[in-house]
């Protein structure tokens, strides 16, 4: 079976049940590499620059985001900082709605949930079996812990 991407709980109220969260698609999410402060230079591991061919300590390194060969947008704590985020290990589950009526533009990235390894997800499984239906969560700001 694929990876987990996330494990938590689907929460239907008051009840919560152990699940797991497995991407249905691949895609590219968004990444930063970290460079050398003083030359912009994306470093290896262990932390050297290729560059310099010296060792990097933390103090020198920065967050980049690489838009075109070699070249890289700088963002800082103050940057991250002031993305709004919600943490949360449970899915809150709203309601359920039939496939066709979710947009093609709302499924940039398709998920699939899978039961905790006990018996706790055996409802999850019978329940969308039995439905057919896809369920629609309360969106939030993206949470570092859950993806997409």
């Amino acid at each position: 079976m694929a990876r987990a991407l996330w494990s938590g709980a689907i929460a239907f109220g008051l009840v919560n049940i152990p699940v797991k969260l497995y991407g249905a698609t691949e895609s590219k999410d968004l990444s930063f590499t970290t460079l050398h402060s003083s030359c912009m230079t994306a470093l290896r591991r262990p932390y050297v620059c290729p560059k310099d061919n010296v060792p990097v300590e933390s103090k020198d390194m920065v967050k980049g985001y690489e838009y075109a060969k070699g070249q890289y947008v700088i963002l800082t704590d103050k940057d991250f900082d002031a993305v709004p985020l919600e943490a949360s290990k449970a899915l809150e589950v709203q309601g359920f709605v039939e496939s066709e009526d979710i947009s093609p533009i709302l499924r940039e990235r398709n998920y699939y949930l899978g039961p905790e390894e006990s018996r706790a997800g055996r409802p999850v499984e019978e329940g969308a079996a039995r439905l057919d239906q896809p369920a629609e969560r309360q969106p939030r700001p993206h949470d570092p812990d859950v993806p997409g």
